[in-house]
């Protein structure tokens, strides 16, 4: 990152971790006389802002005239004036879903864990209350995203100073998380929140050397959104480091294959956990779309409109891909209209901030592995090439992050709705917010650091006045 110092160990050249300075601050750490508790202080930062966003929505909500929106996103009726303004586009998708279950085509875009989450959280508070009405809906679904924002915040500042080993860009990177310009959308019944939180965690869990139990948060997060399944990449990176690590510390090879074995086992189970979900909600769709009409239909008992839809007789049917690219546009270049510039500028930015940190990531890692394959020993040139690579592998802790940024955002330029880039790449990438702290708080790239804070604030503003309002936003 720009105003980071990589430095590598010299003292230890086998060591498997990046030693990465902060140079805004000395040796990057935080004075307890000024920050107190970082993890309070993180939390405690994370509420205001939700709340923050809140109160401003309901107020533009208030204070603007909506846009008449397309029937099928109409907010719920029943609603109270407080919660109208998280009742908007997908959010009215969600709750519809928890009060309703999956009766129309395109509510397949959605995944079912946060509107189960809602629906099995209103059961319960129907235990204590008189009566159920949608704005319980609603509000449980808020209380559900909110709190997973701050969960994220805090597990988005656990897990930098684990990876990045420096105290004070790990607590600004949650500053920045807060500060999101997707901001609006972590704070409505959406699944951004609760994404951050189960991609957080399990990266904060795979650090601590706990695989399975990352995957079941990787899965959980699969659960909510599609793009969860390349979490399971880093599972495979663990893996693969690990047996790298064994080999740089003496094991021997025999041993390095039998504990790799059992690894490879974990793997797998680790990689189906994390996948699992998706697999099961496209089974679950087969099953009520397909097989059950397919079998209305040979004993003609049922109307034409219950015919099984067109989706099922492919080779492979998946609905979530059907109702992607008929209702979303969702396909290789199928987003690429003149009529949807404005949504690539909307998208630009965080495009932009992808492509220059994979960048600086990746020039980081081929200088890395240019020192260790130019590095004097007695083996033959293949194997102190291979040695190279496993160095600069274990030296680069961001690689990976920088892999799952750089193939996540080049999927949603390419085959998705670009509008969702920002929210989508906030959520799921915690280098994103990393690479913008360092740049945000740089003392010698002040140009950069003030378009940064621009677009942090405009970003944030205008989303909380077109959002609540039904008027399209990123």
């Amino acid at each position: 990152m720009p105003n980071v110092k990589v430095r590598t160990p010299t003292a230890d050249p086998a060591s498997p971790k990046l030693i990465i300075r902060n140079t805004s601050a000395p040796e990057g750490k935080l004075r307890q006389a000024r920050f107190g508790s970082p993890d309070y202080k993180v939390i405690r930062f994370a509420v205001i802002s939700r709340a923050v966003v809140i109160c401003l929505s309901i107020l533009s909500d208030w204070a603007i005239p909506d846009h008449e929106p397309d029937p099928s996103v109409a907010r719920s009726p029943g609603v109270s004036p407080w919660l109208r303004a998280f009742t908007r586009w997908d959010a009215a998708r969600f709750v519809k879903i928890a009060q309703q279950g999956y009766l129309l085509e395109e509510d397949y875009a959605f995944m079912p864990v946060l509107p189960l989450a809602i629906s099995g959280s209103v059961r319960l508070a129907s235990m204590v209350l008189p009566e159920i009405g949608p704005v319980h809906f609603v509000a449980i679904g808020m209380m559900i995203t909110n709190s997973c924002f701050v969960l994220a915040a805090w597990l988005l500042y656990r897990l930098g100073l684990l990876v990045l080993q420096d105290q004070l860009l790990a607590f600004r990177s949650a500053i920045v998380f807060c500060l999101s310009p997707a901001g609006v959308f972590y704070s409505t019944v959406y699944t951004e929140s609760p994404f951050a939180a189960c991609s957080f965690g399990g990266l904060f869990l795979l650090e601590l050397n706990r695989p399975l139990l990352a995957a079941v948060f990787f899965g959980l997060g699969t659960g909510l959104r599609s793009n969860g399944m390349l979490n399971a990449g880093f599972l495979v990176y663990h893996c693969a480091c690990t047996m790298l690590r064994d080999l740089q510390g003496g094991t021997e090879p025999l041993q390095v294959l039998i504990t790799g074995a059992k690894r490879l086992g974990m793997l797998v189970l680790g990689v189906a956990i994390s996948v699992g979900p998706f697999l099961a909600f496209q089974v679950y769709a087969i099953q009520k779309e397909c097989y059950v009409k397919d079998a209305c239909a040979e004993a003609e008992q049922c109307s034409i409109s219950e015919q099984p839809p067109p989706w099922c007789q492919g080779s492979i049917p998946s609905v979530y891909m059907h109702v992607q690219k008929k209702y979303w546009q969702g396909g290789f270049l199928c987003y690429w209209q003149l009529k949807q510039l404005p949504n690539f500028a909307l998208a630009a930015p965080a495009l932009s901030l992808t492509a220059l940190g994979v960048r600086h990531i990746l020039l980081d890692f081929f200088g890395q592995l240019q020192h260790w394959a130019q590095v004097r020993s007695e083996d033959t040139p293949a194997l102190r090439a291979a040695t190279g690579i496993c160095r600069a592998v274990l030296l680069c802790p961001l690689l990976p992050h920088a892999l799952h940024w750089g193939l996540l955002a080049t999927y949603l330029l390419l085959c998705a709705n670009v509008q969702i880039v920002t929210r989508v790449l906030g959520s799921g990438c915690p280098v994103f917010h990393w690479f913008v702290a360092s740049l945000l708080f740089s003392r010698r790239l002040h140009k950069t650091s003030w378009l940064l804070k621009c677009y942090l604030g405009v970003f944030n503003f205008v989303g909380i006045i077109l959002h609540p309002n039904f008027l399209p936003w990123t």
